[in-house]
């Protein structure tokens, strides 16, 4: 996801360089578009409807080719839910969303005294860094995708490209093998914001060094005291219940859950409306520790920054818009508020992506 649009034009075609997605850029993009490939689109149809039936009746235009979708819209005082085959308890991939939940870790260990923003890789691994280009990369490199890491392991792009087509996840390691992977990775463009999912789990995973505490723990630690007990990351595939919701491809065709292993922590997670609407009201009051890091990182043109995991946007309408959205082969997820107080999570069972609704609700050019 790239700028904040200012007309009706797509915000796939405006955001190419920021979009959020968990696959990794170029030939497993394409990868995606050829699953669909003599299969032709099945109709899967949206959902009952549930909840706040304004805002459903509001929203059901704008979600034609969708299935299960979940909705919360939040404004001072109140946050409203809707669904369609869905509520505000179902639970969803949530994708790179994931990230949000690791900056929670990561400024949770900055203020347990473990790390600091400027702690270095070689600092928490030691030897095991020496003679990588990733030594001197600092935990803020990590975190706001200016490490120059590619956004996946460049040695395994068939393996990527052959999930894609079968719609399984592409994602396997464990957290050492991810450690690995970014160390012995060749930097590419480092100091520039490139998006990257390795870059991500690899911080989860140094910080985890760094406290002693492995990151699907913390995680829980920190959704436990955030009331979010309904956001968790089962790392393997033996670990969802048999019934554990999937998601839907492009062509309509059941999609393979993301686990991703020791990747988890770039887009492991899966939440619900109402987890992600307390995740946001956490960052609006500060009890959320990864609202420590909003402070800006990177500067971007248009007056955009990144911080921790997080980004932050102007609004056409005037204030900022702090979000993130997420992607996988099934499911496809946004949640972002703003410095007024109000915010949204869009949560849906299917692609493409809607980051174009979710803004348009926030900037109010859809009256909920």
């Amino acid at each position: 996801m790239g700028p904040l649009r200012s007309d009706q034009d797509t915000v796939l075609a405006r955001r190419h360089s920021r979009r959020s997605v968990l696959l990794a850029a170029g030939p497993a993009l394409a990868a995606v578009g050829l699953v669909g490939v003599g299969y032709g689109p099945r109709h899967i149809g949206l959902g009952e409807p549930t909840g706040d039936r304004a805002l459903a009746d509001a929203l059901r235009p704008h979600l034609r080719g969708r299935h299960h979708v979940a909705v919360a819209v939040l404004e001072p005082g109140r946050t409203r839910f809707a669904g369609f085959g869905a509520d505000e308890h179902t639970e969803f991939e949530v994708a790179s969303i994931s990230k949000t939940f690791t900056a929670a870790t990561t400024m949770d260990a900055v203020e347990m005294g473990a790390v600091t923003l400027d702690t270095t890789v070689a600092d928490i691994l030691g030897a095991r860094a020496s003679g990588s280009a990733l030594a001197d990369t600092t935990l803020a490199d990590l975190a706001s995708h200016t490490a120059g890491l590619p956004s996946t392991d460049p040695r395994q792009i068939m393996r990527t490209l052959t999930a894609a087509f079968l719609r399984k996840d592409p994602y396997r390691g464990s957290s050492e093998e991810v450690i690995d992977i970014a160390l012995g990775a060749e930097l590419q463009t480092p100091g520039e914001h490139s998006y990257s999912n390795l870059s991500v789990a690899v911080l989860a995973h140094l910080v985890a060094k760094a406290t002693g505490i492995p990151w699907v723990e913390h995680l829980a630690m920190i959704t436990e005291r955030l009331d979010q007990t309904n956001t968790w990351a089962p790392l393997t595939q033996d670990r969802l219940p048999a019934d554990a919701p999937r998601g839907h491809d492009a062509a309509g065709r059941a999609a393979q859950p993301w686990v991703m292993q020791g990747w988890a922590p770039a887009g492991g997670v899966r939440s619900t409306a109402a987890d992600l609407a307390r995740n946001l009201r956490s960052m609006m009051d500060g009890s959320n520790p990864g609202s420590r890091g909003l402070d800006p990182l990177v500067r971007r043109d248009g007056g955009r920054t990144v911080g921790v995991c997080w980004s932050t946007d102007p609004l056409e309408s005037g204030g900022t818009l702090t979000w993130h959205n997420g992607m996988s082969h099934g499911f496809t997820s946004f949640h972002g508020y703003t410095d007024d107080g109000r915010g949204v999570v869009l949560l849906a069972d299917s692609v493409p992506d809607l980051d174009a609704l979710a803004l348009d609700i926030i900037e109010q050019k859809v009256a909920v």
